[in-house]
């Protein structure tokens, strides 16, 4: 199609447009606005913002105003428009199941550990005394033989030579193995103090024993009662002190229950006496000279003062074999509770396993 075609068409279609009459221009259709009443009126204005109030959008926006109007003050807090039912959160919910789960999983491990401790518990009791017995066992081999053993298999032996018995006769060497033995007996006695079911008989009788050992470690470490330390005490402080001084150092002995222990205390009494009152015999007549006793003036006494010297010398040295003998006897205890106590744990030991 050319432009001649084109330009014929535009002038029909204007020419059809300009003929046609419009929507509204039957007398029917057309609008009277005369008779139209109007709107913009207060009581329509109040219908409307009553029913605009009535809308989510209406009580957002009186919040809104109503907010930032409170006391003319700066708004500083948040302002929450509620737009509806808020939905409730379901966190307090899952924390209080996580709570009860976590309750109950606790719960249950306090009654499984607590049933398993109670029955290790019945299950160490039973153990421990035979514990405590191996304990003492190898406190009793180290002091008999010198070695630490968990039993002890044979029976005393009143003729034989024991560890303890080589110790004694060197009173300046071995000072290792009294610690040694000293701390395997403190652990023996501990271990049973610890046990459960424990005889407190045999306690008793273990702790005494283990104050007796100590005595016996005491009498190791003092000197022998000699006559020149005697001479020196008596010399520097008189008789009368110099007895009291030297027996004071001996007053743990004295006060033990160990019969063995008083016995050797006794002993120590009658020989430190005996020599104080030689000591002043020779004293008296002027035989101390030079902090020694001068034999020319002793031999020079009379009879009857020779007489009392001799006779208190004689007490003195009856009185040291005497010690010797409380001194072996003392040993001869210590030893022998070995066997004595361990029997005991043999007996306890048995009639546990006869009740199970």
């Amino acid at each position: 199609m050319d432009g001649h075609d084109k330009d014929a068409n535009n002038t029909q279609s204007n020419s059809a447009n300009s003929n046609a009459q419009g929507i509204f221009s039957t007398p029917e259709l057309t609008v009277d606005t005369e008779n139209i009443t109007p709107t913009n009126t207060e009581e329509t204005k109040s219908r409307v913002a009553s029913i605009f109030a009535n809308t989510d959008a209406g009580r957002s926006a009186e919040q809104l105003n109503n907010a930032m109007s409170v006391n003319s003050q700066p708004v500083t807090e948040d302002v929450v428009i509620n737009n509806g039912p808020r939905k409730r959160s379901k966190i307090p919910i899952i924390v209080a199941i996580v709570v009860l789960v976590l309750a109950a999983v606790g719960l249950t491990a306090y009654l499984i550990i607590s049933s398993s401790a109670k029955d290790n518990s019945q299950s160490v009791n039973t153990t421990t005394n035979a514990k405590a017995q191996a304990s003492f066992a190898r406190y009793a081999n180290y002091l008999l033989y010198g070695e630490e053993k968990d039993y002890l298999d044979d029976n005393f032996q009143l003729s034989r030579v024991y560890k303890i018995d080589e110790v004694l006769r060197e009173p300046s060497e071995y000072s290792e193995y009294w610690n040694t033995l000293l701390d395997l007996l403190e652990k023996a006695v501990s271990d049973y103090r610890n046990v459960d079911s424990k005889d407190n008989s045999l306690l008793d009788f273990m702790v005494e024993y283990q104050q007796n050992v100590k005595l016996l470690n005491f009498v190791h470490k003092i000197a022998d009662p000699s006559i020149n330390d005697s001479l020196k005490k008596y010399i520097s402080v008189g008789k009368d002190q110099g007895i009291n001084d030297t027996l004071h150092i001996y007053a743990q002995l004295s006060e033990s229950n160990f019969t063995p222990a008083q016995e050797y205390y006794d002993v120590v009494k009658n020989l430190y006496t005996t020599q104080f009152d030689l000591l002043a015999i020779y004293a008296n007549y002027g035989c101390i000279i030079d902090d020694m006793i001068n034999d020319v003036c002793a031999d020079n006494l009379s009879t009857e003062t020779q007489a009392q010297i001799t006779e208190l010398a004689n007490k003195e040295s009856n009185y040291q074999k005497e010690l010797v003998e409380k001194y072996n006897s003392l040993i001869l205890y210590i030893k022998n509770d070995c066997w004595r106590i361990n029997q005991r744990f043999i007996a306890l030991n048995s009639m546990e396993n006869n009740e199970q």
